[in-house]
């Protein structure tokens, strides 16, 4: 080879293993080797090759490392991407699976920005969405590091950990690593890993993780808004304030129903051994503590939260105050209420089984035992146990209410029946209730307030205002729907999965689905997801509103 062949191909060597960092960086290597008198002859030459070749090598190497890399912290501006119309969830993981990915996703863009009521992060990709994407809230702002194992602190208070499968972070984007904002929500953004086709980005947040994400195309990139408004507060001061009563099974073969509270920081789930009822009787149950509180054997406890105490109750026996409940002792045919604070057990009515409908705040109603046709409603005053029969008959236990728009001492019953108009589906027992009507206990007037075309509906219960919130589930999902009167919706929400309790207090009206998601919901804004149980628990029931801690 001559000496001209040799620096062509060194040259050649040199710009296929370094890019370009520097236009003239080329031009003078290829300079100074050909400014090398003949007379020293290849091995000269051929020895600064070897040593500018090492050089490069080793240059690579340190660069190619990501986490070599010397943070570059940066104020960003602002100009947030537009994320589509998503509900912000609080303190629950998200998971986006790619279509079709690429065999590795460079990352080429990771940019911030600040906006009115969010904080937004997006990262960008090259040549398409990645296998898998998934954010996990987590509590405090320790990451480890990919690679090399240490832990790296980042600002705020709580985290929010982006891992991305078959991603990479270092070959399109060249741009900083660590990003500290002066934002609201949002204050600090690093890649702390980005090691054999896993990158990993934590977010240093102020408040407990509430965000809202999407995938966006052309280009494609996750776009993440941090919740910096009214929800992100309430989530705060509801975590640190309360806990949810709730119910659910481990799934295992040997588990037992277990009955406590789930925390809506983390979404752990904590029995309490006073919630378990025992056996008081052959029909009856108690609750244990001080005083012993006797019920009717519901299968799981209702929290009292005024009283701080276990009830053998279903939610709607308990008196508005939750001074009282009601049960029936079936075997003796008496109707009971029981005083939370003392346990005195008080007999309303004897020789007649009575049960329970709803305790509102017109008073206490119940049914005669049910049968195979339509029953009497009644009201019972407390004390005394004066019956008032009422012009409405029932045929099974339906949600009962106050009805404010009408005025004081109006209660109504919300029915889940088929309607003859609506189209409808069927199940194993024949078809499926597609209609909600509202029957005035006092008089009986029955008028029709919702229906929904093949779908199931049913009635959850009733926000602050005393409307009702109705949940329509079909094939394109289910949603909950708040009517202010007969086929007058007011708000529609989607859900991700049917909702299987709800409980209204002074913080707004609580939902627990059956994934395990504890919502908030407040007339006027969409529902808030503030938690989810862990993996490997199910049969998730609600057993009140949030207890203080």
């Amino acid at each position: 080879m001559t000496n001209e062949n040799f620096r062509n191909e060194l040259g050649h060597v040199f710009d296929e293993m370094t890019g370009s960092p520097s236009s003239a960086l080329p031009d003078r290597v290829r300079s100074s080797l050909a400014n090398v008198p003949e007379q020293k002859g290849p091995y000269w030459i051929a020895g600064v090759a070897a040593a500018l070749i090492a050089l490069v090598v080793i240059g690579v190497l340190f660069v190619g490392n990501p986490l070599n890399r010397q943070p570059s912290k940066i104020i960003p501006g602002t100009g947030p991407t537009p994320t589509p119309t998503v509900p912000f969830v609080c303190g629950t993981p998200t998971t986006f699976t790619g279509q079709q990915p690429p065999l590795s996703a460079y990352v080429d863009g990771i940019r911030t920005s600040a906006s009115s009521g969010y904080d937004q992060l997006t990262i960008e990709f090259q040549d398409g969405q990645p296998q898998t994407m998934q954010l996990q809230p987590q509590t405090g702002t320790l990451f480890t590091r990919d690679g090399i194992g240490d832990k790296v602190s980042l600002l705020g208070t709580q985290g929010l950990l982006v891992s991305i499968f078959s991603g990479d972070a270092h070959t399109a984007y060249s741009g900083p690593l660590d990003i500290e904002t002066q934002y609201a929500g949002l204050r600090e953004v690093r890649v702390v890993g980005d090691f054999e086709g896993y990158v990993h980005i934590g977010l240093g947040l102020a408040m407990p993780a509430c965000y809202r994400a999407a995938v966006l195309t052309n280009p494609t990139r996750l776009v993440i808004d941090i919740d910096t408004g009214s929800s992100a507060k309430l989530a705060a001061s509801l975590a640190a304030s309360c806990r949810l009563p709730v119910t659910w099974t481990e799934l295992t073969p040997t588990a037992l129903p277990s009955e406590g509270f789930m925390d809506l920081a983390t979404g752990k789930l904590t029995d309490d051994p006073v919630a378990h009822l025992q056996v008081a009787s052959s029909n009856l149950a108690k609750s244990p503590g001080s005083p012993v509180l006797i019920g009717w054997p519901t299968g799981s406890s209702y929290y009292d939260p005024a009283r701080g105490r276990w009830l053998p109750a279903l939610g709607q026996w308990i008196s508005p105050d939750g001074a009282r409940y009601a049960y029936l002792d079936y075997d003796a045919s008496e109707l009971h209420v029981v005083d939370v604070a003392t346990g005195s057990n008080q007999i309303l009515e004897r020789g007649k089984r009575l049960y329970p409908l709803a305790w509102t705040a017109d008073g206490l109603y119940v049914t005669d035992a049910l049968g195979g046709g339509p029953v009497n409603v009644y009201s019972i005053s407390v004390p005394g146990g004066r019956l008032t029969t009422l012009g409405a008959k029932l045929n099974g236990v339906v949600p009962v209410s106050t009805l404010p728009w009408i005025g004081p001492g109006h209660t109504g019953a919300w029915l889940a029946d088929v309607s003859s108009t609506v189209p409808h589906t069927n199940g194993q027992n024949g078809p499926i209730a597609n209609r909600i009507s509202l029957i005035d206990l006092n008089t009986g007037q029955k008028v029709q307030w919702y229906s929904a075309p093949n779908a199931a509906v049913s009635v959850l219960g009733f926000t602050a205002s005393g409307m009702p919130l109705i949940q329509a589930t079909g094939a394109t999902g289910t949603v909950i729907v708040l009517l202010s009167g007969p086929e007058t919706v007011v708000e529609t929400y989607p859900l991700a999965h049917p909702a299987v309790g709800l409980a209204t207090d002074a913080h707004g009206t609580w939902m627990l689905d059956d994934a395990g998601e504890a919502w908030i919901y407040q007339e006027g804004s969409a529902p808030i997801l503030l938690a989810s149980a862990p993996a490997g628990s199910g049969a998730f029931g609600l057993a009140g509103g949030c207890a203080p801690r």
